[in-house]
């Protein structure tokens, strides 16, 4: 009998230790998750889709990348004067282009490289009105799909855009912003 005690003590014992690490690893969990998507960028960012990929993320900005054509920017929805973009035929560094922004607040952002060529990318980063850097991104090839921002707090004003630009058949880099 004093046997049958002292296993049942060590089960019950190790099955609190269990459940206990259990809800510890879960809360732990929870407070990697909150921090890599805080409640803002939920709202920002709010697509089932798989092919959406989040590479960056803090409190003024998330950035996302899709691929293929799952892009939010509709044509007839974009303002074009909300929209930039330059052709380059070489490999070239420090491009720029501006793109007039009519918004504040929360507004979407995408940038986009074309080219005939999948060797062909750009290293993109852009710069607000106020002339601070909005984000660096990694290299941006065509077969990348869409490069998709989130700024949470947009300013109205002339945005610019600079790139280093690697191509041997030339490529378009473009961006577009809106609401």
């Amino acid at each position: 009998m004093k046997n049958i005690k002292r296993l049942l003590a060590v089960c019950l014992s190790l099955s609190l230790l269990m459940s206990s690490s259990m809800a510890a690893s879960a809360q732990a969990a929870s407070v990697e998750d909150d921090s890599v998507n805080p409640s803002a960028s939920a709202e920002a960012v709010s697509s089932t889709d798989n092919n959406i990929k989040i590479l960056y993320q803090d409190e003024n900005v998330v950035l996302y990348q899709s691929k293929g054509d799952s892009s939010p920017v509709a044509p007839a929805l974009v303002n074009e004067s909300n929209y930039g973009n330059k052709w380059v035929d070489k490999t070239s560094f420090g491009q720029t282009f501006t793109v007039p922004c009519t918004y504040t607040g929360k507004t979407g952002v995408t940038w986009k490289v074309e080219s005939s060529s999948n060797q062909s990318y750009a290293q993109i980063y852009m710069i607000n009105p106020l002339g601070l850097i909005v984000l660096n991104t990694k290299k941006v090839y065509p077969s990348d799909g869409d490069v998709h921002l989130q700024l949470l707090n947009a300013t109205v004003g002339n945005y610019t855009v600079h790139f280093d630009g690697y191509t041997t058949v030339g490529m378009r880099v473009m961006c577009w912003m809106y609401q």
